[in-house]
């Protein structure tokens, strides 16, 4: 963590450090009653401080410690002034202030009096070694009994708090029986924010173990601050609970306190940096104070209860209460609002009071100062008192609050004059106007700075949302809990220009907590992110048209919030790319989100969690999408089809606001540094700095502003006073005292050229700029200036250009992924297409073979696996036949057969056939079943001769093995001669020719052609002729 004085300019910190001296000198010494404190290196002694000591105190000392403390008050005021500068603004607010108190005057003398005078108050008690370490006590005239105690830090924007300031709420309080104890702690630039927190934490420290000399109860002790103190005392609380549950070494504990009031108050600082801004409080002061913006998480509470360590630590916290009031400006109401919610989700009891209609003064100046009845402070009187019968009987016949100041004083103390009235947050048309919500009107500027239409609004607009620019000139803006649709072409009558576009009005309820507003003209559709409930596209009549959350899960898968899907949200606003119709938009987790514009889908999510989940989102509207870290200086483009980072960049230390770069039509991205840089990155990556010269005294803090031609930038380059950057690691801090002047330029990012350059003094740039016009009652920052130099073209000499101009220009740049046609290489194109002709018969072969498998109605019913092993089975048993009709025929072939042999060749023959015709493909296809049988033929055979014959369905051939005679009986010659005769019978006799020896007898009939070899085989007495009938096939009707 920073030291105190390490973002203070180099010429103030001498007198600072004379200034720490002589505070820590004059307080060594200090009265309280009559006796004499010194101070040791430890807290003060209670015992010394005691009611016991006698509290009268001469008049003499009174007026020596009013003056001591006026002259303290003053010194640091001067100090201050020197740091910040005596420029216009800072003046105002001086000025401002004094009108301020001196209105509240005569209600202020009369507390200043008490608090002098009274013997109830003992002041500036010591509890520390560190300059202003002092509280004051305020106590009951009566102490019977040991009083309730009530902490209270004041405020005073973190540089002008003093304890004094609640001498106010210290008296009242007092007199319902009710301890407190007014903490007083070094303010900027005395200390940063570490040594404040450290000081109301010393101060606790004090109060609880020492508060039961004064009367005091330990065990009922509550702590209160009001603004910058509630910020300041809640650091100290949730900072003391983690070192609790951590077990270091604390020298109070959270269990002392009972309950934890927070008025008007700010938690969550990030958020608030450029509201600060806008309303004076400068953001290189703001962060100085605050230590540089790597600090900032580390003192928000909100922030910190989201850490993983302390979300444990927190459930140790005592209930909180907040207070604030509906029409607060300094700090809105909705920095209450998140910090309960988030008090919530961590489990720790808080509770919010809204007050309707009360300003940032009104809860603790104004209404106490009015007297009578206050809803406030009769909430803590019986907060406090709840479960004491005693002490609400008394309060309840206390007498009523005197009124100390007048109420037209009051009244017109509250009024806020309209000269310090801010503008910021323009929207730029192609007409050459400027748009601008201002309180609850919609204020319409020319080019030369007058007014042109003041469009009144029922409601007070968020002048933290641009308006945006909708179809038929028609402008959309939040304001208060509803999103207001202002038809601008209604000249006549500007009082019914605006309508509720949605809010409770329509039926639409939540929008109270709108981060972004966009419209997307060619899908007509108005997209809304709300806080914590996600991404709402509405159709331009009103009707939801689609939602999206950050999350989303299909088929088990979870896309989006990888880390945590409980608590995940989107906290930018949604940025619409016009040339891929996709909107992008980020979580808190860090995680980047593409959605389809067509409807509400994922097309990419990148996550730079990693890196940092606070970035900016800019589209390019040229194929790249921008993604700016402030906190590291790095640029990443990446690409809007896919989500691939195609390059990144590195720049100088960027604002914590207003970080995003501006995308002309050449397709440059140009931005602004606190190094005095432009930075303008091309397409491809490569990185322009302007001017060339380096400057170490200037800052660019104003996002640069397209001019109308969509080609050059207005930039704005300050020069300041005091400008000092330090580097911690790999953040670097600026911090500076008051711009000096300030150089307007308008360059072409792509060639660098120069086309108008001016400088003007100081803070009167806008006098200089916009002399006679409708802007010199208003307080303007560079980035509106910038928008009217825009507007004005202001020394540009290039040709303006609508807006659908320029994206139709830039979204031609975009890189188009197009399918490329190869046509070279005929030969390896013919081979290409062979091969895939080849593949893709085979592919269809089997799709064919395996739809008709599985369609048979056999293996539709039967296990695939029996149908394989059957199959297996029919092939052994087809070797087995093979194997054994081999050896039979070779014994037939050496005559050796017999008749039994021969059947049983025969009968193995029709085996094997049957066996092969059931592993055909109609088998196993299980078509066999319907096959008919074969039709056998009537057998032709006697006693000495045997034939076989048989004939299929198809006209299949007749088989006749052979026929056996013996010549050496009569008989059989007899017999033989029947035969041939009835086998003649059976066929056409044909010619025969007789050669003597040998001779050859062919018969042939229907499908059988017979052989007669004419060659006898003797076997002793018998004698065989072998006959050789051969079969032909003959399938179909005839031959």
């Amino acid at each position: 963590m920073a030291t105190p004085n390490n973002s203070l300019p180099v010429e103030s910190k001498s007198s600072m450090k004379t200034a720490d001296t002589s505070d820590s000198l004059r307080f060594r010494t200090t009265t309280v009653g009559s006796a004499t404190t010194r101070r040791n290196t430890g807290n003060a002694s209670p015992a010394k401080n005691s009611p016991c000591t006698s509290r009268s105190q001469s008049f003499s000392r009174d007026i020596g410690h009013v003056a001591s403390e006026t002259y303290l008050i003053t010194r640091l005021a001067f100090a201050l002034l020197r740091y910040l500068g005596l420029g216009r603004r800072w003046m105002l607010g001086l000025l401002a202030l004094l009108l301020y108190a001196m209105l509240l005057l005569p209600g202020f003398l009369r507390v200043v009096y008490q608090f002098c005078v009274s013997s109830q108050v003992r002041r500036s008690i010591v509890y520390g070694d560190q300059p202003r370490n002092r509280l004051d006590l305020f106590l009951p005239k009566n102490i019977d009994s040991p009083k309730p105690v009530v902490i209270f830090v004041t405020g005073g924007a973190w540089i002008i708090g003093y304890k004094a300031w609640g001498a106010l709420l210290g008296l009242q309080l007092a007199e319902r029986d009710i301890i407190v104890a007014s903490i007083d702690y070094r303010n900027f630039p005395q200390g940063t924010i570490s040594n404040m927190v450290e000081d109301v934490s010393q101060g606790i420290s004090f109060v609880c173990k020492n508060i039961s000399e004064y009367g005091g109860d330990p065990n009922r002790i509550y702590l209160m601050g009001q603004s910058a103190g509630a910020h300041i005392s809640s650091c100290a609380l949730f900072l003391q609970a983690i070192k609790e549950f951590k077990g270091d070494s604390i020298c109070w504990s959270i269990s002392q306190i009972k309950a934890y009031f927070g008025l008007s108050g700010v938690y969550n600082l990030p958020n608030l940096v450029e509201h600060f801004n806008r309303r004076g409080l400068h953001r290189s002061i703001f962060l100085s104070m605050m230590e540089g913006e790597e600090s900032l998480k580390h003192f928000s509470p909100e922030m910190i209860i989201e850490d993983p360590i302390a979300r444990n630590a927190v459930s140790i916290l005592p209930r909180i209460i907040l207070f604030h009031g509906t029409e607060d400006s300094t700090i809105p109401p909705h920095a209450s609002v998140t910090f309960v919610e988030a008090l919530k989700r961590a489990g720790v009891p808080a509770e919010l009071i809204l007050y309707k209609g009360k300003t940032h003064t009104d809860l603790f100046v104004q209404d106490p100062l009015r007297g009578g009845k206050d809803e406030l402070f009769d909430y803590i009187v019986s907060y406090i008192h709840a479960g004491d019968v005693n002490a609400l009987a008394k309060v309840a016949m206390a007498p009523t609050r005197k009124r100390l100041c007048p109420e037209p004083l009051l009244k017109f103390a509250g009024m806020h004059p309209n000269s310090t009235a801010r503008l910021s947050n323009p929207l730029i048309t192609d007409e050459g106007k400027i748009y601008i919500c201002l309180a609850k009107n919609l204020l319409v500027f020319q080019s030369n700075g007058s007014i042109s239409k003041r469009i009144p609004l029922n409601f007070k607009c968020n002048i933290s949302i641009t308006p945006v620019l909708g179809d038929s000139r028609k402008v959309y803006l939040v304001a208060e809990n509803r999103v207001l649709k202002i038809n601008t072409m209604n000249a006549q009558h500007p009082e019914s220009a605006g309508e509720v576009f949605l809010g409770p009005e329509t039926g639409v309820q939540g929008l109270n907590e709108i981060i972004g507003l966009t419209v997307s003209i060619s899908f007509s559709c108005v997209i809304v992110n709300i806080n914590r409930r996600g991404l709402f596209g509405y159709r331009f009549d009103g009707s939801l048209k689609w939602s999206r959350g950050p999350a989303i899960s299909r088929r088990g898968y979870h896309q989006g919030c990888r880390r945590n899907l409980t608590d995940c949200y989107f906290v930018s606003v949604a940025v619409i790319d016009y040339c891929d119709a996709n909107i992008y938009v980020s979580n808190n987790q860090g995680e980047l989100y593409s959605v389809s514009l067509h409807s509400p889908q994922f097309k990419w999510i990148q996550d730079f969690g990693s890196l940092d989940k606070n970035f900016t989102i800019t589209a390019g509207n040229n194929g790249q999408l921008y993604v700016t870290m402030p906190t590291r200086s790095i640029i990443f483009a990446l690409d809007v089809l896919t989500g691939t980072v195609l390059w990144q960049n590195s720049i100088g230390p960027l604002s914590a606001q207003d970080s995003a770069p501006v995308a002309d039509i050449n397709g440059w991205i140009s931005i602004g540094s606190l190094d005095g840089f432009l930075y303008s990155i091309s397409p491809s990556g490569f990185v322009n700095k302007f001017p060339k010269r380096k400057s170490l005294d200037t800052v660019i803090q104003a996002k640069p502003v397209l001019d109308c031609s969509g080609y050059a930038v207005y930039m704005s380059q300050t020069k300041m006073e005091g400008k000092i950057s330090r580097t911690n690691g790999e953040n670097t801090y600026v911090s500076a005292m008051r711009p000096l002047k300030t150089v307007f330029t308008l360059l072409v990012p792509a060639t660098g050229s120069v086309y108008w350059s001016e400088s003007y003094p100081g803070d009167l740039v806008s006098s200089h700029l916009f002399l006679a016009s409708d802007l010199r009652p208003f307080v303007m920052d560079e980035s509106v200036l910038l928008a009217f130099l825009s507007i004005s073209n202001t020394g540009n000499p290039l040709s303006c250009f609508s807006t659908r101009q320029k994206l139709a220009s830039s979204c031609s740049m975009m890189d188009i992924k197009k399918v490329s046609i190869y046509t070279g290489n005929e030969k390896a194109i013919k081979l290409f297409l062979f091969y895939e002709t080849i593949l893709l018969i085979i592919v269809a072969t089997l799709v064919r073979f395996c739809c008709v498998f599985w369609r048979k109605k056999k293996l539709q019913n039967q296990d695939l696996g029996n149908f394989l092993e059957k199959r297996n089975s029919l092939r052994l048993q087809k070797k087995i036949c093979d194997r054994t009709i081999t050896e039979l025929e070779k014994k037939t072939a050496e005559g050796t057969s017999t008749n039994e042999m021969l059947e049983k060749l025969w009968d193995l023959v029709k085996e094997r056939e049957g066996i092969e015709r059931k592993l055909s493909t109609t088998y196993s296809l299980g078509r066999d079943a319907t096959s008919p049988q074969s039709e056998s033929l009537i057998p032709l055979s006697d006693k000495k001769t045997k034939s076989v014959s048989f004939k299929s369905g198809q006209k299949e051939s007749v088989t006749i093995f052979h026929t056996i005679s013996d010549t050496s009986s009569e008989d059989d010659g007899s017999n033989e001669e029947k035969t041939e005769s009835k086998g003649k019978a059976l066929m056409e006799p044909e010619s025969s020719s007789d050669d003597g020896g040998d001779h050859e007898a062919v018969v042939e009939a229907q499908g059988v052609k017979i052989l007669d070899e004419g060659v006898d085989l003797q076997s002793g007495s018998s004698s065989m002729r072998k006959r050789s009938i051969s079969l032909s096939r003959s399938i179909g009707s005839g031959q």
